[in-house]
C-alpha cells in the first residue's frame, strides 16, 4: 500500500471519500497498484501470445506468468486490507 493522502469526493464516491476521511486509510487500488498490476498482465499476455505464436519462448512466459502470479497475490493482500477495514468500519 502507498503512502497517499485519503481520497475525497472530488475523486472516488461519496462513501469511499467518508472512510477515507474518518479512517485515514486509503484504498490500495490506487493508481500505482492497479497500474503495475496492468503492466504485468500485459507483459505475461505478450510473452504468452509470442510462444503460442512461435516467434517467443515458453521460457520467457513462464516467466512472466510467474512474476504474474505474484503481482495478483501482493495485491489481493492489499485488497483483502482495504475490504477488511473498510468492512470493520461499516459495522456499528
Amino acid at each position: 500500500m502507498g503512502n497517499l493522502p485519503p481520497l475525497n469526493a472530488a475523486v472516488t464516491d461519496p462513501v469511499t471519500a467518508r472512510f477515507c476521511t474518518e479512517t485515514g486509510h486509503c484504498c490500495p487500488a490506487c493508481p500505482a497498484d492497479v497500474r503495475n498490476l496492468a503492466a504485468t498482465a500485459h507483459n505475461a499476455h505478450g510473452a504468452v501470445t509470442a510462444a503460442l505464436s512461435e516467434m517467443g519462448d515458453w521460457g520467457r512466459a513462464r516467466v512472466k506468468l510467474d512474476d504474474l502470479k505474484r503481482a495478483l497475490v501482493t495485491f489481493e493482500q492489499a485488497s483483502t486490507a482495504h475490504f477488511d477495514a473498510m468492512e470493520a468500519w461499516r459495522r456499528p
